[in-house]
């Protein structure tokens, strides 16, 4: 069926992929009309093919198959269509004043005689500049817009690429089109090569190599965490993911290196490849911590013994040989490591440490990488803590996600002593920003359990620090007397020792509840979080109880979970406020987590000044959703408010079950832990240690005991790509050489 007429409201328009709903007024009526459309604007004549369908909800509507947008040809049209704001600077009134200057003529005038609208009142020459300028704009972007969906581009992402490249558009898609992965948020190596192939780029071009080489390093650093990657390697999987011959790979690496976009290094051994700016990191933070570390100007100005003793004595402690030995060597050394799992006193040593210092009139930072471990630190010493960004000032940029810090190296934060704890969470290019920001005369104490996870981000720092042998560390293994009694702290180095733990001991504080499949293990997931620990210990499901899971896929996934518990836990009502974005769906009061660093978000700080950044695992609960702006607000576990915009909910995600990785950093009061067969690489001592050494006062693992066992025999540390330790020996030898 056709039928022709004039819209008079949109109800709906999806923007990612221009799916609409909207009334149409025909001869015989309104209609509502279906379907996808690159624009629909109140005004615009439709000429639509479709058939007509009956919804049980909406009724009767005809989804469209085809169509052609018409000029307008009543006055009252003309009118309308001027009025919706399509042109630039043509608004209700001047639309009036157009059409009653020109009737019916009004749009042969706009489009190919613009400069009569001088005749039109209150339009002078600078508007006519606009409005021929929005003319030729409103035709060239239609020409594109249909080019790009031809490629297989979604409505909203050719838009974002016309608003950057406008006229240059279809140059850079037949020319170059990988200059969109730099460009165009939403738009990575597989999508850029898509269009490419589909333009008829040559497969072999050196723009496809060079994209592809960027493309694999990135995709090593983001989910393995390298810092490089061998050479020969690299252009083995280069060649295997686009199908060209090894010898077209070699020379394009030349040009990559002469855009200082990689490094090639060649210092120990073998060919490196590094993404320029880690390379930078690696580099940087191996020189300045040698600078610092073999600093002869750092001198302590009191006693040391004399005031370790008085600090215990003040603070009605006492602590192991051991223990005292790790406080006297930040005092002795200019970098200092100090390291040890749940239960050890490193909490105890900082405290002690920071009271020393602030005793003397020394000025200390504490600092954590996030927002819950930052709130930790704080919590369990009183000092003040805050994020590495925060401390170092961070200031989003108006042109990228990068931005930028206050203190640098030009700038430098006046402070005596850093002492940053949860060092495990550290990456490369964190830690290099912090280095960056603090005098060679800052006394670094860096804390941190080397047996946790490593970083999400790039490199394996702190591991490589206490490798490199180059900078005094104590490891502390023995368990504080208070924390024996807790068979989560126990069993946690039982685990990191690859011992058995001990289990459903009376009045314990550690479970294990067996299952004999994937779904009763689920199940029973399902309803310790809903109803056996809240019952049994008051706890509330939502703010005290994490459930960690290996994976983000299968029935005891993430994914899996979280659709399961947000319809248990908070479910749809007909008051409840959601947001469908994508294939989520958001409701107020869920719980939620920040999968991605996003340093631009703002939120009104402490002392009611605005600041900025929402970082990887920082959680919370959504407190209002506006459906007209498809805005979310979220209520931060630190009481930061953070308001989403559709864009920013991309890395927004239910957190009702998380997976191990998320939770570092964090701790919660119980942990539910589900047992089950998987992914071996997800499977190691390490991640279970992790796990376990995240709850507070209650741990229950779910499933299969045999998993739990395997685990820890499976002391598998996924290595990474990393120089770090080989660099600080090296910068080491040269300052020490100088000195």
């Amino acid at each position: 069926m056709k039928v022709t007429g004039e819209v008079i409201k949109v109800r709906y328009v999806n923007e990612e992929n221009g799916y609409s709903v909207f009334d149409l007024n025909t001869t015989d009526g309104e209609l509502k009309i279906v379907g996808i459309f690159d624009s629909i604007n109140v005004g615009e004549t439709l000429e639509i093919e479709g058939e007509f369908t009956y919804d049980n909800k909406y009724g009767e509507q005809l989804n469209m198959s085809s169509y052609e947008k018409k000029l307008p040809s009543s006055v009252a049209e003309i009118e309308r269509y001027l009025a919706s704001g399509i042109i630039s600077t043509i608004g209700p009134k001047n639309a009036r004043f157009i059409v009653e200057e020109f009737g019916k003529k009004s749009l042969d005038i706009v489009f190919d005689e613009t400069d009569r609208l001088i005749e039109v009142r209150g339009i002078g020459k600078k508007s006519i500049e606009k409005i021929k300028k929005s003319v030729e704009e409103l035709r060239f972007s239609k020409n594109i817009l249909f080019h790009l969906s031809g490629l297989g581009i979604s409505l909203s992402l050719s838009k974002k690429i016309y608003s950057i490249f406008r006229e240059n558009t279809l140059e850079i898609i037949n020319e170059n089109p990988y200059k969109l992965i730099k460009n165009v948020k939403g738009i990575g190596f597989l999508k850029a090569d898509e269009i490419a192939l589909k333009n008829n780029l040559d497969k072999n071009s050196p723009y496809r190599i060079e994209s592809a080489i960027l493309y694999v390093l990135t995709q090593k650093a983001i989910n393995f965490g390298h810092v490089y990657y061998p050479k020969d390697k690299l252009t083995l999987e280069v060649s295997k993911l686009i199908n060209v011959e090894t010898d077209l790979i070699e020379p394009v690496y030349m040009n990559l290196l002469l855009s200082s976009d990689i490094v090639i290094d060649n210092s120990f051994e073998e060919t490196n490849i590094y993404l320029d700016y880690l390379y930078v990191s690696e580099s940087y933070v191996a020189s300045k911590l040698a600078k610092t570390a073999l600093n002869e100007d750092m001198e302590i100005l009191f006693d040391v013994d004399s005031e370790i003793k008085k600090s215990l004595k003040d603070l009605s402690i006492k602590l192991s040989k051991i223990q005292i030995d790790a406080i006297k060597s930040c005092f002795e050394e200019n970098v200092t490591i100090i390291t040890g799992g749940p239960g050890t006193g490193k909490t105890t040593i900082i405290n002690t440490i920071a009271k020393i210092f602030m005793n003397n009139g020394y000025n200390i930072s504490l600092c954590a990488p996030t927002g819950r471990a930052s709130k930790r630190i704080e919590e369990t010493t009183g000092f003040e803590a805050k994020t590495i960004h925060r401390m170092l000032g961070y200031i989003p940029s108006s042109y990228d996600d990068i931005g930028h810090f206050e203190y640098n190296e030009d700038n430098p934060l006046d402070t005596d002593l850093i002492i940053i704890d949860e060092m495990s969470m550290v990456d490369i290019v964190l830690f290099e920003k912090l280095l960056r920001g603090i005098k060679n005369s800052t006394k670094l104490i860096i804390v941190g359990d080397v047996d946790q996870l490593p970083s999400v981000g790039s490199g394996n720092v702190l591991r490589d620090l206490i490798n490199s042998e180059k900078i005094k560390y104590t490891k502390l293994v023995d368990i504080f007397r208070q924390s024996e009694n807790s068979n989560i702290i126990v069993n946690a180095h039982k685990i990191n020792n690859g011992q058995e733990p001990i289990l459903n001991e009376k009045n314990s504080d550690f479970f294990f509840l067996k299952t004999e499949s994937p779904m009763r293990t689920r199940n029973i997931v399902v309803d310790l979080i809903s109803k056996r620990l809240p019952k049994a210990y008051g706890y509330n499901f939502s703010k005290d109880i994490q459930i960690l899971t290996q994976s983000r896929k299968g029935i005891c996934g993430v994914m899996e979970l979280n659709r399961l518990l947000q319809d248990i836990l908070n479910p749809k009502t007909e008051t409840s406020d959601e947001l469908l974005v994508g294939n989520k769906i958001f409701r107020v009061n869920d719980k939620v987590m920040q999968t991605k660093n996003n340093y631009n978000l703002s939120f009104l700080d402490s002392d009611g000044e605005e600041a900025f950044g929402v970082y990887n695992g920082d959680m919370g609960h959504i407190i209002f959703i506006d459906k007209s702006s498809k805005k979310v607000t979220v209520e931060m576990d630190d009481k930061r408010e953070i308001e989403y915009s559709l864009e920013d909910l991309d890395n927004l995600e239910l957190a009702y079950a998380i997976t191990i990785h998320k939770s570092q950093g964090s701790e919660f009061k119980a942990v539910i832990i589900p047992m089950f067969d998987g992914y071996r690489l997800l499977q190691t001592r390490n991640l279970l240690y992790t796990a376990i050494t995240r709850a507070k006062e209650n741990i229950v693992l779910v499933g299969d005991k045999n998993v739990m066992n395997n685990m820890i025999q499976n002391n598998t540390i996924n290595s990474r790509y990393s120089n770090l330790e080989n660099r600080i020996k090296h910068f080491f030898g040269l300052v020490e050489e100088l000195l």
